[in-house]
């Protein structure tokens, strides 16, 4: 399934003209530029002057006679490239296919394919004057063109009456609203996917970069496209490894949750023995205090024998001294009467 894109480029007409000498053609084969097709290269003055002059006329003799004569434009090319709302002319580089395409059995139809697109663009965007386009296959990429086109903006009221303007030109054929330009480029799309598919093939967007490479664009592509595989690759040995780390993390924390589990257990079970030896602990303590009580029970009544027998020794006492007063009053009775 072969790419097609069609993309806005920057514009560099002396190097789409292969007639003109450059400075530096290291990007292109000069042994194969007898192979580019030229379908159309005038001079973007002349066709300024060409698309604009008598509007320019018609403008210029009104300012002359209004308060500004100053704003008179003398050369519209010149006013249009100073300006910072439009350009003098936009570049859309076109192609069919990609540089892989290059080397195989369908790129002959492809060259065919591009071929059929670029003689019907000027009649299917009026509004686009195509000034050079010039297709490229003294290139390393794919064949692709470069289209310059004026856009024509016709019927203003502001300005000259008919204008250089991009949104303006989009508008007359028929694409309008902030998505214009991309409502026009999914238009253009559509009729090379019906070129493709009248060939055979079906269409698929590219996107506007890879089939328009130079020699040293195409060694600095595979470069870092080889660096792209590579960073990709370690990518996803990056993403084994962090798949393996998860894993692992999972497996501790599994492991983690069973000995937080066996934790609480142990914490159950001391709690328990805690309980049980703290009740043993009670019962040994409790077992003493009776040991005491019983003691003190013992002492008490030891005490109270002790008492009662210190009472006893106590009252034989008074009655030992009862018994030897008596024996003393009963000598000295005796000793009275036997003296007299």
């Amino acid at each position: 399934m072969p790419t097609a894109s069609i993309a806005k480029g920057r514009g560099y007409l002396n190097h789409n003209d292969r007639t003109i000498k450059q400075v530096n053609s290291r990007s292109w084969k000069p042994e194969l530029s007898n192979q580019n097709i030229v379908y159309v290269n005038e001079p973007i003055q002349n066709v300024y002057h060409e698309l604009f002059d008598s509007a320019l006329d018609k403008y210029n003799a009104k300012i002359k006679q209004s308060k500004n004569p100053q704003r008179v434009i003398k050369d519209y090319y010149e006013h249009i490239s100073r300006s910072k709302q439009e350009k003098p002319f936009y570049e859309f580089i076109v192609a069919f296919g990609n540089i892989n395409d290059k080397n195989t059995e369908i790129y002959p139809v492809l060259q065919q394919c591009l071929d059929e697109y670029n003689r019907d663009f000027q009649s299917r965007n009026p509004n686009f004057y195509v000034f050079q386009q010039i297709t490229h296959r003294d290139e390393v990429g794919i064949d692709h063109t470069h289209m310059d086109i004026v856009p024509v903006c016709s019927g203003n009221t502001r300005g000259l009456e008919t204008k250089n303007s991009f949104s303006g030109a989009l508008k007359q054929m028929g694409f309008t609203g902030k998505n214009a330009f991309l409502d026009w480029r999914r238009s253009e799309e559509k009729v090379m996917a019906e070129i493709l598919e009248r060939h055979g093939l079906e269409f698929e967007r590219g996107d506007g970069r890879q089939e328009h490479l130079n020699v040293r664009q195409y060694q600095e592509y595979k470069h870092y496209e080889e660096q792209t595989i590579q960073e990709l690759k370690n990518l996803e040995n990056l993403k084994q490894i962090s798949t393996n780390v998860h894993q692992n993390i999972d497996q501790l924390n599994a492991s983690k949750q069973t000995l937080l589990n066996e934790i609480n257990s142990l914490e159950v079970q001391k709690n328990r023995l805690q309980k049980e030896t703290n009740y043993n602990a009670m019962l040994a303590e409790n077992q003493n205090l009776k040991e005491q009580i019983k003691t003190l029970n013992n002492l008490e009544s030891e005490n109270k024998k002790l008492k009662l027998d210190l009472k006893k020794e106590k009252q034989r006492s008074e009655n030992f001294k009862i018994i030897g007063k008596l024996y003393q009053c009963m000598y000295l009775y005796l000793m009275d009467h036997t003296i007299s």
